[in-house]
């Protein structure tokens, strides 16, 4: 019968390394990667929100050489943009048409507009003025003037232009940046 040995033992002896040095090296590489690309992401962040930022203020300084003029063709009335303000002129005006139909009449519901704050509450002050001189200006047309887009379009810049009459002469400003009709009746 054979008998079994046990096995040789190598010359050379295996020391055990401490326990979890390789995983600290390769938890170390791990970490210095992550770093490194992370600030290699917010570096970039950083220069794309900088040069964002810069085209941002040259689009508007620009937008600021060419905003002197409106949709309507007037100039801005201020600097800073304000969210716009609609300030309704109530009640609906009602008047009777000039012409030869004396029995004719225009009922128009007025919004201004204007983007300052300060401005809106002297439009509101100045209401009164603003509603003569626009009931002045509305009975002056007849219904064949208003019959056509045009001679409602020619009307509202008219308007436009009475209101910040008003506001000139009071305030020493125009304050009246646009003027709307939101109802237009003829009869």
């Amino acid at each position: 019968m054979a008998t079994k040995s046990a096995p040789a033992k190598s010359a050379k002896m295996e020391t055990p390394e401490p326990v979890g040095t390789p995983a600290r090296k390769g938890k170390g590489k791990l970490i210095a990667i992550v770093l490194g690309v992370l600030i290699a992401a917010g570096g970039g962040g950083a220069a794309a929100w900088f040069m964002l930022g810069k085209d941002a203020k040259a689009e508007a300084a620009a937008e600021g050489g060419k905003a002197g003029k409106t949709k309507d063709g007037d100039a801005d009335k201020g600097a800073a943009r304000y969210p716009a303000t609609y300030l309704p002129l109530e009640p609906a005006f009602v008047v009777n048409l000039a012409g030869a139909d004396a029995d004719r009449y225009l009922q128009v519901q007025v919004q201004v507009m204007t983007r300052d704050p300060l401005a809106a509450d002297a439009i509101k002050l100045h209401t009164p003025a603003i509603r003569d001189r626009l009931l002045l200006l509305f009975g002056t047309k007849t219904a064949e003037e208003l019959a056509a887009r045009e001679g409602r379009e020619t009307l509202r810049l008219m308007a436009l232009a009475e209101a910040n009459k008003v506001m000139l002469e009071e305030t020493g400003k125009d304050a009246v940046e646009a003027l709307y009709f939101t109802s237009f009746v003829t009869q």
